[in-house]
């Protein structure tokens, strides 16, 4: 069966929105971010701005730029309003990140047409609808499909035909392959392997050999080879939450507080989905931008922020261990199950601390975790009613007189935009 699979980026999509929000904005160069950049409209990657780009260097490279803080829930409601269109053409629909998706077509040619009209249709209402430009790459798989999306962009529509993968990446530089990233591009470079093509002169059995499975991957992919379907994801593979802080900070205090306000952004989202999670991860990163990453597993599922962030703070502890400050912190909840009415926080657990207001420190134990479970679900239900701020809990206390907070929350640096 011919696979006919599309790739939807939304383009220049944090800035795209402030500008469609703010007619004054059009034409204009305008980032999102405090600290560094988020997003960069056209406008200003015309003056080498980019995400990742420090303020401080892009107010020099264009000293009429405008700079934004943003504000994600208005983002999230503008990218569910386009992928719910999306599902209008399609119900496999695969949303990767707040901006790009995987749509399968495949069988619906006797509906819609050739790809290329479906494409132009899907822009045209998207457009209509939020005033918002995408691109769209075409191809027999998904690695084709993005590529062939980055290719067009901006605002533009790539098909690439069956049997011609391998042509259309051959030429193309061996980091815009799925895979390669800096260090493997460096190994390559020293081999004098510059392009895609270049790559297919490396044997099977050599490639496993260097890379194990993931040299099996890569001989596949420069050769245009994807295997893996688009699937609609009921259940997200992670949830996470991370920001960059105000300023570079060695104040643990801070960071705790920080890290306890992620976990429970988080585990709110997880519940809110009816699941419960296994695994936490935590991720840091120093003023000198050095990573360090680790996760850890539960004994069993749970719904319950303390749980989460006893052991993120455990892992915080073993990944912080340099007299350096640290930029960013981020939390990620996964290894998820269903969990139906809070069913499991039924399992006996030993006493944990209570954090919660006037009963913190009052033996220091909480009852069970049924009645955990549904101290959490009454304080969801609070928010969902009178905005995030209306309760502040936890370690979260500690923020109050160092952020400023909307209905929504907190207002981060750089908000985690992952799904």
């Amino acid at each position: 069966m011919k696979h006919t699979i599309l790739h939807l980026d939304i383009d220049a999509f944090l800035a795209a929105i402030e500008q469609v929000q703010n007619p004054r904005l059009r034409g204009r160069p305008v980032v999102v971010g405090t600290g560094v950049v988020c997003s960069a409209s056209y406008e200003a990657r015309r003056y080498g701005i980019q995400a990742g780009t420090a303020l401080s260097k892009a107010r020099k490279l264009c000293p009429r730029l405008v700079i934004l803080r943003g504000h994600y829930p208005t983002y999230k409601r503008f990218a569910d309003r386009i992928f719910d269109i999306c599902r209008d053409f399609t119900p496999r629909v695969e949303q990767i990140s707040i901006d790009e998706a995987f749509l399968d077509l495949s069988g619906f040619h006797l509906l819609y047409g050739h790809p290329l009209s479906t494409a132009e249709r899907l822009k045209r209402t998207i457009k209509k609808e939020t005033n918002l430009n995408v691109t769209i790459g075409i191809g027999a798989n998904r690695l084709i499909a993005r590529m062939a999306s980055h290719f067009a962009k901006p605002n533009g529509v790539a098909f690439i035909s069956a049997g011609q993968e391998a042509t259309f990446i051959r030429d193309m530089p061996l980091e815009e392959l799925q895979g390669i990233g800096f260090k493997r591009a460096e190994f390559f470079g020293r081999l004098n392997l510059q392009t895609i093509g270049e790559l297919r002169n490396i044997p099977l059995e050599e490639m496993q050999e260097a890379f194990g499975s993931d040299g099996i991957l890569l001989y596949e992919r420069c050769r245009g080879v994807d295997s893996f379907l688009v699937k609609e994801r009921l259940i997200p593979k992670s949830i996470s939450r991370e920001t960059a802080f105000e300023e570079n900070t060695m104040d643990l205090g801070y960071i705790e507080g920080m890290l306890y306000y992620l976990t429970e952004r988080a585990a709110r989202k997880m519940r809110s989905l009816n699941l419960a999670a296994k695994t936490v991860s935590v991720k840091i990163q120093y003023s000198d931008y050095e990573l360090a990453a680790m996760s850890r597993s539960l004994n069993f599922p749970s719904s319950l922020d303390i749980e989460f962030y006893e052991l993120a703070l455990n892992l915080l502890y073993k990944l912080y261990t340099r007299r350096v400050s640290l930029r960013l912190v981020g939390v990620a909840l996964s290894n998820f199950s269903s969990d139906t009415d809070g069913q499991n926080d039924l399992f006996p657990l030993a006493p944990v601390r209570a954090l919660y207001g006037a009963g913190e420190a009052q033996n220091g134990q909480v009852g069970n975790r049924l009645r955990l479970s549904n101290l959490y679900r009454a304080i969801d239900k609070v928010r969902d009613r009178f905005g995030y701020s209306a309760i502040t809990v936890g370690k979260s206390l500690s923020l109050l007189n160092r952020l400023k907070q909307d209905e929504y929350g907190f207002l981060l640096r750089t908000p985690s935009l992952t799904q």
